[in-house]
């Protein structure tokens, strides 16, 4: 009997030497939690884990996800830096950082932790929480860790010129001056916004479809709602690029590297007979507008302007380099930022100058006056006259009138004697309004629209003007 005890007290030891062997090997060990005297001794930037262990022993659970990053940029990092440049390795390789002790690149280089790896996003993985806590505890905390890989400030880390001697073109820069830094932003506090709005507000929506409310997200569209990671099977790693197709159209449209940007930048409107009776309000419908369809066409056939045939689209102009440094508009205009004018009143007019000489306005001269005031002015201010044309007489009979939500945005509202017409037109006039280029995104689909919107409302063409 104490024979078979002692044997019984000895395996229990062993097992639990062994158990105890397995954990620091593999970087777990300690508990579900971190103790306060461990937290101490983690410092910005705040590492899941407190010890880096390689991209090779990720790829052992995450196989497919590594074989995807092997083919990216940033697992070939290191080999295009000089490797005594400590600004290079801080950004090139995984973990580095003099200030503290975590078993970075600058303490092991011996340890696979050259390149861009899976923890310099995702975080150390030694003693990660996921990697030792029950399944039912992971999965509650999965959430809120994983996000950290979705935070801007993960790229823009290294992707900023704020690194003195970095050669990054700055992309982070820009982005915090974009309207997708703000996206999230823009729907909290209004009644009219839903949870399914983000989709196309916080890529939290985008990796957690369906459990994500507005209360709940905290990440706006970052860099990873455009690029792919652990994928480069496109060009810059976009998630998707070529062939796009618009709702309610059916056709494929050649979008190069702008395919990402449709996906979110139309009306999402399938049927437009139904919508222009239902009241519905066409909004962000960039992409719809620029390639020349989703307006209420009575049906005619509408010819595009030139902008419609570029290969890349919206990132022919939104895409265009941003002002070098030093002049107005740097990182406010153009690149990530994709905007063309800031509050400043700077314009990117490079970019309309790769087909444009000599501009100094968008409100380039338009081929005829349109809105028949009697002078031909830009395209904007021709459009600008149509919108003011066609919405008078669209509130003259009084069986529609004006509103707006919470957001300023503008919507009509229809009486009961409202005619198809009236409705038409009310669509139209918020179809071209809406899409906020004035005009610029195809001035010749714009204008059609609205000129056969006031000639189909009051059985007239636009008097005295040129008509397209």
């Amino acid at each position: 009997m104490i024979k078979k005890t002692f044997i019984a007290v000895r395996l229990f030891f062993l097992m639990l030497l062994c158990s105890t062997f397995f954990l620091t090997a593999c970087g777990g060990g300690g508990g579900g939690s971190t103790s306060s005297s461990d937290e101490t001794k983690v410092k910005s930037p705040p590492y899941l884990g407190r010890k880096y262990i390689g991209s090779n022993r990720c790829k052992h659970c995450h196989e497919s996800k590594g074989d995807e990053w092997k083919k990216t940029k940033h697992a070939s990092a290191f080999s295009d830096i000089s490797k005594n440049n400590k600004t290079c390795l801080q950004c090139h390789t995984t973990g580095y950082d003099k200030k503290i002790k975590n078993g970075g690149y600058d303490e092991n280089p011996e340890k696979g932790l050259e390149n861009v790896g899976c923890e310099s996003c995702h975080k150390a993985a030694g003693r990660y929480s996921p990697h030792y806590t029950s399944r039912s505890s992971a999965r509650k905390i999965q959430f809120k860790q994983t996000l950290l890989s979705l935070q801007a400030t993960t790229c823009g880390k290294c992707h900023t010129k704020t690194i003195s001697g970095s050669q990054s073109k700055g992309q982070y820069d820009q982005w915090v001056n974009s309207k997708h830094s703000k996206s999230l932003k823009t729907l909290k506090g209004h009644k009219e916004s839903e949870d399914s709005c983000l989709e196309c507000h916080s890529v939290d929506a985008i990796y957690y479809k369906g459990s994500v409310s507005i209360k709940r997200a905290s990440n706006p569209i970052t860099c990873v709602g455009c690029h792919d990671p652990h994928s480069s099977k496109n060009k810059y790693q976009l998630r998707t690029t070529g062939n796009a197709t618009l709702p309610g159209s059916g056709v494929k449209y050649a979008a190069e590297n702008a395919a990402i940007c449709f996906t979110c930048h139309n009306d999402q409107i399938e049927d437009v007979d139904k919508a222009v009776d239902s009241g519905e309000v066409p909004a962000h419908n960039q992409a719809q507008l620029l390639v020349g369809t989703g307006g209420y066409d009575f049906g005619e056939t509408i010819d595009n302007s030139f902008h419609s045939t570029f290969a890349d689209k919206c990132l022919t102009c939104h895409g265009y380099s941003t002002p070098s440094s030093g002049e107005d508009g740097h990182n406010t205009i153009g690149s990530h930022t994709f905007m063309v004018s800031d509050d400043d009143g700077n314009e990117l007019l490079s970019a309309c100058g790769q087909c444009h000489s000599g501009l100094t306005s968008f409100d380039r001269t338009a081929r005829g006056d349109y809105d028949g005031d009697g002078s031909t002015e830009g395209i904007q201010s021709e459009v600008d006259g149509l919108l003011t044309l066609l919405k008078s007489k669209i509130l003259e009979s009084g069986n529609v009138t004006e509103d707006t939500d919470s957001f300023g945005r503008t919507f009509f509202k229809f009486s009961s004697s409202a005619t198809d017409n009236e409705k038409r037109a009310a669509f139209n006039w918020l179809f071209v309004n809406n899409d906020k280029s004035h005009g610029v995104h195809n001035a010749g689909y714009a204008v059609k629209l609205l000129q056969l919107s006031y000639k189909n409302l009051t059985g007239s063409d636009v008097p005295g003007a040129d008509i397209r």
